[in-house]
Parts: structure tokens; sequence; C-alpha cells
């Protein structure tokens, strides 16, 4: 039969019988049993494979003629070509050009030694093993088909072997199968070519493709995309040929008595809807500038394709960088239990002051305000208009004069009775001025108790005191100073010191008006003077009360974040609620690494703060690498010193799950990185009080981890309890919706466990698993779960 799967068993070498030779004969140039020796080296590879945890390579006659075609002509060249076009092999073996291959030789003897099929079976084995390029080949889980081609050179004493691997795209079985769609499937690529890994840097950083995909929707024929983060987004549309493409997929493409209906050759499995380029794209936004949100159409369904929804369908989302795709977004699924959901982190402030009793409050009892008016020659009688620059430099808050304080400052010159009359004179003037204004309610301003003057003799004092061109003037006393002031050549030489003391020092005792929004500049105002009397400990608890009214939507949060606060240690707090506000409010929540350079600065001021110790440690485990051991153990350190501190523990657990979330995610793929994971394995079970190893224990965490989105490592957890004859079915459908985030999951030996565990604990629910909302339907590209699938459920 054409294109018929050559089953695999896997078999131990000492099972194999039914061949003319044995795995221990020596092996006869002039008849080399060359089935044999595929069997072997097939089986070798396979075992390879599955102690990886990889599912073995199904053999597929279409593979075994590439590879067969490829070993001939590599004996006859006498060596290996490695510039061989091995997919030109494949299209004429009947399949496509997506293979990869395998390819070495070796002697059959060592001089008048033969070797036995057993030891050249190994000699290949060796070889493949250790090739890095050849090694990471055979471990590819996406490979799926296999075949092998051996042949013999009796004149030389040589074996050569060709292996070739390839994916569901490897073969074209239902290609010829376009015409029974509804709608065909798509042949023009719409201008874009696959990837090859370059030009992808964009895709490779983002991260929230779940959340991007359940963002599609249909509606009046056109694709909708609903993003809340369009900053995130522009991270994928940067440059002009950046964009989304739409591939619908038909469930008629997957039908149960054919092969699947599509091209393999193609860039494409369905229905690719033409592009959409940034430009495009963003234009098409509904929604307002600042809201750093999309809502807008990102492809056009077009009317012919309405009949390609009629049996069901998925879009698949292409992810486009430069006219490439490079990602593919399919339907997944996602079970998260009912484990607690992990606290939400970010910027972490203090802010708390629920049952503080030292709490502040806006306090409208009599304060006091100063300001200075100098007195100009000759000017006796002062209106508002002359008063009000000085108190609008104040720059307070609104306010009502209760009472006014004035010194009058008088120069040392004059006559002192009549400088006083004078000055009173003004005073009262000054007095008047501001009762008759909006500032006062009072028409009782004026007491002439209230009233003092002065011949600023001790202003003088300070004027002429430590100044070499004085020295004899400071000597003097004040009778000798107002006698010599006489003088009218003395009285030039201090014109600008006796302008200097001609003023009046108004001192207004004042209730602040915080009805409504004009509270909001009252606190800025008293906040400011806290910090400019260097009182860290008021201006923390008026900043706080601040903080509190922006979280419940009374104030605006700029007021507070543009605001200086003061680069020392005693002021860190205030800067950590300051970023606070500024990344909740201002920045819509968005963290990003420039708060790094900001919370070490902080924490190098004051390591005993925990708020900056906390942020410190935050940012670096989102935005910093960790490279070895040591750091593991600073990092821990320091989180560890925070339990019994000021943040809420609940916070610190959280930061703690996600330092080892990191560390996992770190050194799980690293060699002599098993007891780092495993330490960080047990940190989690302890936050999670989960002390013994079953399956049940093993969901539970399993669900953390799917709640943190590393679907992977939630497989590796619940993976080893597929086997448990008693394992509940929920461990069984939490792996299934874990493993189908990443599509190589679904060609391993456990996923295929799973979908058959989940169908003999209940069938009804595993025929409900394909399709919207649940598990993709595309997962029948695997062969063999389609034909469980269809046995079972058609």
């Amino acid at each position: 039969m054409k294109n018929k799967i050559v089953a695999m068993i896997f078999f131990s070498l000492s099972s194999i019988v039914s061949f003319a030779q044995s795995p221990d004969s020596e092996i006869d140039n002039e008849s080399v049993d060359v089935e044999l020796l595929q069997s072997m080296i097939y089986t070798r590879i396979n075992q390879t494979r599955m102690s990886a945890g990889l599912d073995s390579l199904l053999r597929h006659e279409v593979l075994d003629a590439a590879a067969i075609s490829q070993a001939e002509d590599n004996m006859d060249l006498q060596r290996i070509d490695t510039k061989d076009d091995f997919g030109k092999r494949m299209e004429k073996a009947g399949g496509t050009n997506k293979a990869v291959y395998m390819a070495a030789y070796t002697g059959t003897s060592k001089g008048k030694n033969a070797y036995t099929y057993l030891e050249v079976t190994s000699e290949f084995i060796e070889k493949f093993n250790k090739s890095k390029k050849d090694k990471k080949t055979l471990l590819t889980p996406d490979y799926f088909y296999g075949g092998i081609g051996v042949v013999s050179d009796p004149e030389k004493k040589r074996v050569y072997v060709s292996l070739s691997l390839g994916g569901i795209n490897a073969l074209n079985l239902g290609v010829d199968l376009r015409n029974d769609l509804a709608v065909k499937y798509s042949k023009s690529s719409r201008g874009l070519e696959q990837s090859d890994g370059k030009g992808c840097k964009a895709c490779d950083k983002f991260k929230n493709w779940e959340k991007l995909y359940n963002g599609m929707y249909v509606k009046d024929n056109y694709v909708y995309l609903e993003y809340d983060n369009l900053k995130e987004l522009k991270t994928l549309l940067k440059r002009s040929k950046d964009g989304f493409a739409i591939d619908i997929i038909q469930r008629d493409q997957y039908q149960c008595d054919k092969a699947n209906i599509m091209d393999n050759n193609l860039i494409s499995k369905g229905i690719l809807l033409k592009p959409w380029f940034s430009k495009k794209l963003l234009k098409k936004n509904e929604r307002e500038d600042d809201s750093n949100s999309f809502l807008g159409p990102i492809s056009k369904i077009k009317g012919k394709y309405e009949k390609a929804f009629e049996n069901g369908y998925e879009l698949n989302l292409l992810v486009v960088q430069s006219k490439m795709i490079c990602k593919t977004i399919e339907q997944t699924f996602t079970d998260e239990g009912d484990q607690a959901s992990l606290t939400k982190l970010n910027v972490y402030p203090d802010t708390s002051i629920a049952g503080d009793a030292d709490a502040w409050k806006p306090d409208v009892d009599k304060q006091f305000l100063e300001f200075r008016i100098p007195f100009e020659v000759n000017k006796f009688n002062y209106e508002y208009k002359d008063i009000k620059p000085f108190i609008d430099a104040l720059n307070e808050p609104e306010f009502v004069v209760t009472d006014i304080f004035i010194e009058a400052h008088s120069s040392l010159e004059g006559d002192s009775s009549i400088n006083s009359r004078l000055q009173k004179n003004r005073a009262e003037s000054i007095v008047k001025a501001i009762q008759g204004s909006k500032l006062s309610k009072k028409t009782d301003l004026l007491k002439q108790e209230n009233i003092t003057t002065t011949d600023s003799w001790e202003i003088w004092q300070e004027q002429v005191k430590g100044k070499p061109q004085y020295a004899e003037w400071a000597k003097m006393t004040k009778l000798e100073v107002k006698a010599a002031l006489r003088k009218s050549e003395n009285l030039a030489l201090f014109d600008s010191l006796l302008d200097a003391q001609r003023f009046a020092l108004v001192k207004m005792e004042v209730t602040y008006d915080i009805t409504g929004s004009k509270e909001l500049p009252f606190v800025i105002s008293q906040l400011k003077k806290a910090i400019e009397k260097k009182d860290a400990n008021l201006a923390l608890r008026i900043q706080k009360y601040g903080v509190k009214q922006v979280l419940t939507g009374k104030y605006a949060a700029n007021e507070f974040v543009n605001m200086d606060i003061p680069k020392t240690a005693q002021f860190v707090t205030l800067e950590v609620n300051r970023i606070f506000m500024d990344t909740k409010f201002l920045k819509k929540g968005e963290m990003d690494e420039s708060l790094i350079a900001k919370f070490d600065s902080l924490y190098k001021m004051a390591p005993e703060n925990s708020f900056a110790a906390f942020n410190k440690y935050l940012m670096t485990i989102k935005f910093s690498e960790i490279e070895n051991a040591k750091q593991v153990a600073e990092l821990q350190k320091g989180i560890n010193a925070l339990y019994g501190g000021k943040i809420t523990p609940k916070y610190v657990d959280a930061l703690n799950l996600e330092y080892q979330f990191k560390i996992i995610a770190r050194f799980d793929t690293v060699e002599a990185g098993q007891e780092i994971v495993n330490a960080a394995i047990e940190k989690i079970r302890k936050i999670y009080n989960i002390e013994t190893s079953t399956w049940q224990n093993s969901l539970k965490l399993g669900y953390i981890f799917i709640k943190h989105k590393d679907y992977d490592f939630a497989c590796k957890i619940m993976g080893p309890f597929l086997d448990d004859k008693d394992v509940g079915v929920n461990l069984v459908y939490a792996y299934i919706s874990s493993a189908c985030h990443n599509r190589a999951n679904i060609f391993t030996p456990d996923f295929r466990k799973a979908m058959s565990r989940a169908k003999e604990m209940d069938e009804s629910r595993y025929c409900d698993l394909f399709g919207n909302p649940n598990l993709t339907f595309q997962v029948l590209d695997h062969p063999l779960i389609k034909e469980e699938f269809c046995a079972t459920c058609n």
C-alpha cells in the first residue's frame, strides 16, 4: 500500500529471531544482512529518544526511500555528502521537503577481525551521539516520522547509513483531497515566508501569547483583537512589515475516514487571510490614545469564506516579522483547578494607615504664615494690590486670615520717635489692606497690641559682624553708629544696608479651606513643608494619607508623583511610595527595567528599609538573569530576611514563589542544576504546606505552576503519575491542558498516555475535549491520537 506506515515494535536486541543472522554474528562483507542492521540501528535510535522522554519515531516508507537513496549515493561517492539536498529526495519519494537527515559510514572489520552486527550498530550510535548537531536532531521532540537506509560496500568493507527524520509536515497524505472541502485551503503565501529563526527577536522576547490569542474574536466578517497593553503590542509591530495574519482551519480538514486535508509544503494549513501590517493595524485602534490598550480589527474575512465556518473552525494567529512568519499560535485551554490564586506582585509601597493611632489627617486649626514687605521711600499707604505679590509668592492653598501680627522695621539712621510713628502708620495701612481683601472675613484685625516697631539695631549688628571692611563700625555703640550715620558721606556708604532694614515682617494667623477639591492643594502644601523641614516622619504620615485618597479615587496621583523627594536615607520610603504611584497610576501598572537602577540606589541608601529591599529583589527577579548558585543563595538570603519585617507575610511569600519559579526556569535544563531546582520545589511545597509526594499533591503543585503559566514544569510534575492506577481524572486533564500550550508536547509518550487514560476514565468527556473551547482539534495531526479518537468518538 502506498504511503503505508511501517509498524514499529519496541523490542530488545535479544528478541530478534526473524533475520538470517543474529546481533552477535560477525559481518560477512559478501552477504551483509541489511535488514538486521536497519532494525538494530533504528531500535537503538528509538531507545535513545525514549530514554530522553520523547516518543519513538514511526517508520514510514517515504522517509525510508529518501534515506536509502542518500545512503546509496554516499556509497558511490565513497564519502558523506554534507551538502546533499535531502528535501529534493523527500519530494521525489512522495513527501515534502520538510525533513532532515543524519548520515555516517563505518568499516565492517579491523584488520582480519570482523565486527559483529552489534559492534557496528554501537559504532553508528556513538558517531551520532558524538556530533552535537546530530544529537540535537535526534532529540528534537517535533520529529515524529523516521526512515533508515543501510547499504554495504563489499569492496571497501564499509557500511553506509542514512537516517531521516521529519515532523507531521514531512508527509502530504491529504494533499489531493483539497476539492473535498467546502472552502479549499489557500495555496497562496500572501507574500509571506516561513522564518528560519532570524529576524524574530521581538517574538522571542514576547511572553503573553495566550492572552494575545484569547483576545481574538470574529465580528461582522472581521477578526478583532482586544489587548490591554498597547505598549507591549507595539513591541511586535515595530517595523513596517511586522503584523498579523489569520489562518482559518476547518474542522472538515480532520475527517476520520481520510487523511488530514492540507498541503504541508505550504506555509499555512487552511484559508490564509491577507496579512495586515503595523501601520494599518495601529490605525484601526478604536481605543483612546491615552488608554494604552488596543481594540480593533486585525484581518478581514471575505464573504466567500463563510462556508468555512459551518462545520466548525479554529483560527491560527500568525505573527509576522518583516514578512516572515515567526510564530503560529493555536487554541489552548487551561484547567486551573481550585488552587488558591497567586498574589499579584507590583511595586510594594508603605501605605498602610488602617488602625494607625499616629495617622495624619488634614488639620485646619490655626497656623501661621510669614512674609516680608520692603518699605519704599516716601510710601506710607499700602493697598492690597501692593501686598498681593508677596502673598502669592507663599504659594499656599486657599486660606482665611484670622489675625495679623506686624513687626515694622525702620533704618537705624532716622529719628526713633518719628520712625516709630511712620512704621505704625505703614503697619496699620497693611492690616487694613488685608482686612479689606477676600482673605479676611473679620473687620477687627487692626489691633495696636499686634503692631511692634524696631530701629533694626540687631539687624545692623548682623550686617557688619565679621566683615573686615566694617571692623571699626562693629565696635561702636548704638548711639555712636546713629551719630556717625548723620554724616552724608557715611550715609551714602551704607545705603544698601540701611535699605535692607526698612521692611514689615507680617505674620498672619490663618485657617485653611479644605472643602471639596481644596483639600488636595492643602495636603500637598503640608507635605512639601514637612520635607523642607526634614521631618521625614511627618512627611511620610502626610504622604500615606494622600496615597490612600489616590487609591480611593478622591485625588489624582500626578502632584504626588511629580514631587521632588530628597535623595537621602531618611526619605527612602517616601520615594518608594512615589514610584508606586507613578507605576500604578501614570504607567497603568507597567514595570520596566529602569526600576532596577532606581531601587538598587534606594537600597544602597537604606539597606535596612524593608520596602526598598522588597522592591529591589522584585525588580531583580523580574528583569535580571541569575547566573550561578552563589547568586541564588545571596538573593534567597535577602528575601528570607524580609520575613518578620514590615512587609505583609503573604507578599513575601508571593515574592519568594516568584523567585523559585525563576530558579526552576533557569536551572531546570542545566545538567548540574537539579539540586538547585529540587531546593526551589521544596520551598514551594513549604509555602503551600505540601508534604508527601502523592498524585493528589502533585496535582495541587501542578495547579500552582499552571496559574504561574509555567506549563512545561506543571507537565514535568504531573507526568510521572500518569502510570498510577489510582490517579484521578483531574490530574489527567490538568496534564493535557498544560501540555497543549507547547505543541512539541503533543508528540511525547506522556501526552498519548494521558489521552488514552482520559478515554478510559470518561469516554464522553474525552470526546468533548476536542475543539472549542477546550483542546484544539489540530492535535489530530498526530496520527495515533487521531486513530484512537476516531475509533472512540466518530
